[in-house]
């Protein structure tokens, strides 16, 4: 079954069944055209927002529609990791072309909420757009972080120390083992390598 056969309006309906909010913090979310979430006054709010765009960012024979909305979410986490904050709501905003299969769609969908749920992220809205000819996966993420704590590029002064965590290009070499099968690497390191652009983990 493709998109073209049921609709937008049914395709939302079936990938949105299941999505489950902190009622507490989300006052409106999906199926309304706004989102109205509570703030904390006394916090700040970090927004932030990245897209996968297919022959730019992915390939549809090189990653699964479940890595691929997992990957979505992850890279966003990671921008609200980096000022040292807490995610808390996503928008999702999603562009398919009209022969996109019904179960590609809800396996992006299933990568999204399962890297939402690992991280408390309310799904709190999105949108579904027809795209002429390649599928693009477009998240809004909102987090929060007490003042005191947090880090800005601005911050950095001479003689702070630079440190990272993981190894800097890993997700790059993964991209071109997948691309270029005859690379020579002991199978365990392309393994390493592949999980780290298929499957990155927020730092």
């Amino acid at each position: 079954m493709e998109l073209k056969d049921i609709g937008e309006f049914s395709l939302i309906k079936k990938i949105t069944k299941d999505i489950f909010v902190d009622k507490s913090m989300v006052i409106a979310g999906v199926g309304d055209d706004v989102a109205v979430i509570k703030t904390k006054s006394e916090k700040y709010s970090l927004l932030t927002c990245d897209v996968l765009i297919e022959g730019t960012h992915f390939k549809r024979e090189t990653i699964t529609p479940y890595q691929l909305g997992k990957k979505a979410i992850a890279i966003n986490v990671s921008d609200i990791a980096a000022k040292g904050g807490i995610p808390n709501q996503a928008l999702i905003s999603i562009g398919l072309t009209k022969d996109t299969k019904v179960k590609y769609v809800e396996e992006i969908y299933r990568g999204i909420k399962e890297g939402a749920k690992k991280f408390n992220i309310d799904i709190v809205g999105g949108n579904t757009a027809l795209s002429k000819d390649k599928i693009f996966v477009d998240i809004f993420l909102i987090g929060e972080i007490e003042p005191e704590f947090l880090l800005l590029r601005s911050g950095a002064k001479t003689g702070d120390k630079i440190l990272v965590t993981g190894n800097l290009g890993d997700s790059s070499a993964g991209l071109e083992i997948i691309e270029n099968l005859d690379f020579k690497f002991e199978e365990k390191i392309k393994i390493k390598l592949k999980q780290a652009h298929l499957n990155p983990c927020p730092r």
